[in-house]
């Protein structure tokens, strides 16, 4: 059986200066056109450090979002992380939001191509692929992904990503519930099964479900997992039909990571007596004021560390120590 444990990958930093000056050939002599040299080395370390050093000039970042700002999830955390270490060197952050999957590449490239923009964040592997053709039709301008991977194999140079590794976090929801649907408690029936409802079928997402199944077998490998997709991040009514489904299928714990929709999953185990396992957010704190009833079901939330990651990230950019054309793993 596949185990799921922490790594920690320290990210390694690498200043990269080219010089780009070139000496005048009107000196007439040795001594003269030394000193030409020293000159033009000089000045051209200067303009190196200007163009790789935004410690020292406003920055504006623009936040490509798949989806809405105020839900109280990770995308809002990044968003605030960032949007406080952009201000602080005078800097402006512009958010476009976005829902509709067909309008991602026209949101990038235009941002892309208004040269406004010292660096353009990209979350999650929706905005993957418009993202690469981005970066491949604007080689200067410069992009951060997270919770996804891009591949640097000739390609996106001018792109740097980080993912965390989300298995860790779907394991220890997978021990949690495995531990809860054994256990007799009120809410719970005798099956043994539990389910996880994910928003899109991709990569990042499985990772968590391939994490969850380790943490549930990890306990009891007689616990049946049942599992599904929204395809999206925002529809409740669908959230609440795939708990509904998993519901009657025996399921009393359900693992979501479907960003709004979980609240449709979760609606359907408040009426079932059942439990619920957040991500991204701290959900039974999110609702706690506003639907009591599904926060009193989150007994857990899986939460990531991305506002302090990808913060991190733009402040080396704007130091001039970020370095593009790598992946990096965060446990």
């Amino acid at each position: 059986m596949r185990r799921c444990f922490a790594l920690f990958v320290t990210m390694a930093i690498l200043l990269s200066v080219i010089g780009c000056g070139k000496a005048k050939e009107e000196a007439s002599s040795p001594d003269q056109k030394e000193s030409a040299q020293a000159g033009s080395r000089e000045t051209s370390q200067k303009e190196t450090e200007k163009q790789t050093d935004h410690s020292e000039k406003p920055i504006r970042v623009l936040m490509v979002i798949g989806g809405h700002l105020g839900d109280g999830q990770s995308t809002d955390t990044v968003y605030a992380a960032v949007k406080e270490v952009v201000e602080a060197k005078g800097g402006e952050l512009i958010a476009a939001e976005c829902s509709d999957a067909s309008l991602f590449e026209s949101y990038m490239m235009d941002g892309a191509a208004s040269g406004e923009n010292d660096l353009i964040i990209a979350p999650f592997a929706a905005l993957q692929e418009a993202t690469e053709l981005a970066a491949k039709e604007y080689p200067d301008q410069k992009f951060i992904g997270y919770d996804v991977e891009y591949s640097y194999d000739g390609k996106n140079a001018n792109v740097v990503s980080f993912r965390g590794r989300s298995c860790e976090g779907g394991f220890m929801e997978g021990v949690t519930a495995a531990l809860l649907t054994t256990s007799g408690a009120e809410g719970t029936n005798p099956e043994k099964v539990v389910g996880f409802v994910g928003g899109g079928e991709n990569p990042a997402i499985q990772d968590f479900l391939f994490g969850f199944i380790d943490g549930v077998k990890y306990i009891d490998t007689e616990i049946d997992v049942k599992y599904s997709f929204v395809g999206n991040w925002d529809d409740i009514a669908i959230g609440k039909e795939l708990g509904i489904t998993q519901i009657e299928a025996g399921a009393d714990v359900i693992y979501t990571t479907c960003g709004t929709a979980s609240y449709g999953t979760a609606a359907a185990l408040v009426e079932s007596g059942g439990y619920c396992l957040g991500c991204g957010g701290d959900f039974a704190a999110l609702t706690a004021e506003s639907q009591p009833d599904i926060s009193r079901i989150f007994i857990s939330s899986d939460m990531n560390s991305y506002d302090k990651i990808i913060a991190g990230a733009v402040e080396d950019y704007m130091n001039g120590t970020l370095e593009f054309g790598k992946h990096y793993e965060v446990g």
